[in-house]
């Protein structure tokens, strides 16, 4: 029995690319600027003994002020971080997780349907 030819391999891998970029730009096109939205991430991945093979993306905490100041044509950044923890409500205490903290420029730069 023989193996997968070149030709198929490269298909595979060509289809992968297609449908992976389509799937990339399918999302978040709901915004009235997504065409002019960008994200730029760091992707870290390291392997823990316990929990596996393990990613995030981050970017560094001073990039935001650099990518404003050197590129004239960036018209505004925003950070976002995923975070848990406690906080205080109406005088009870709670465990949140899956909250994210954000620039203040984050709700400018996007058009989400929010609750008045």
């Amino acid at each position: 029995m023989q193996g997968p030819s070149r030709f198929g391999s490269f298909s595979v891998f060509e289809n992968h690319m297609y449908f992976k970029s389509l799937y990339e730009l399918s999302y978040d096109r709901y915004h009235e600027n997504a065409m002019d939205i960008y994200r730029v991430v760091t992707e870290i991945a390291y392997t823990n003994a316990s929990t596996g093979e393990n990613v995030w993306n981050c970017m560094p905490m001073p990039l935001k002020s650099a990518i404003e100041g050197d590129f004239p044509e960036v018209l505004s950044a925003a950070r976002i971080e995923g975070y848990s923890g406690v906080g205080r409500f109406n005088d009870q205490i709670h465990f949140e997780e899956n909250l994210f903290l954000a620039d203040q420029e984050f709700l400018e730069m996007f058009t989400f349907p929010l609750l008045k």
